[in-house]
């Protein structure tokens, strides 16, 4: 009876299924709405709250002591809104390089692997290139065919000649041993 159960209830068939149906029902339309308005809300909820709730005394007091230090900082400087953005972020540049880009990169790189294949639906690739297919005249298309075509049978007679030799210099070798 144990095993009878254990191959319905195989720990990554249940995974696979739960997996599978989660991510179905994340792309129903009324579940983007459900999950929109959800987030909406706890923004609304969380922009209600004082910085004092959010954050502890000790935390608030550094931010504060800071943003003032910079702040103080950045606005001395003569003339500062008529130099080059670069010689103002000078100072931040190890900052930047080394916390800031790479979070951003990570950032990114995650949300472009999180949603590259809604993407790729948004951009319907395969409707524009057939779109543009359909827009080229009929010679257009018969010269494009021949090009790849040409290309790839030029390959293949390399690649015959190629394997035709060292057959007939390994059969030559043999023959001599024989």
């Amino acid at each position: 009876m144990g095993s009878f159960a254990k191959m319905f209830l195989n720990l990554d068939t249940l995974t696979e299924k739960a997996q599978s149906e989660l991510e179905k029902m994340l792309l129903r339309p009324e579940m983007k709405v459900t999950i929109e308005t959800m987030l909406v809300a706890e923004w609304h909820h969380l922009l209600d709250k004082k910085l004092a709730d959010v954050l502890s005394e000790e935390k608030k007091a550094e931010l504060l002591m800071q943003m003032k230090m910079e702040s103080r900082a950045f606005l001395a400087g003569e003339k500062w809104l008529n130099r080059p953005l670069q010689e103002n972020l000078a100072k931040y540049q190890v900052q930047i390089s080394d916390h800031i880009i790479p979070y951003v990169v990570e950032r990114l790189l995650d949300f472009a692997s999180n949603h590259s294949a809604d993407i790729l639906n948004r951009l319907e690739i395969a409707a524009l290139i057939e779109k543009q297919i359909s827009t080229f005249s009929l010679a257009e298309v018969e010269q494009i065919v021949v090009d790849i075509s040409g290309k790839e049978l030029k390959m293949i007679t390399y690649l015959g000649g190629f394997l035709g030799g060292l057959i007939g210099i390994i059969q030559g070798i043999l023959a001599i041993w024989m």
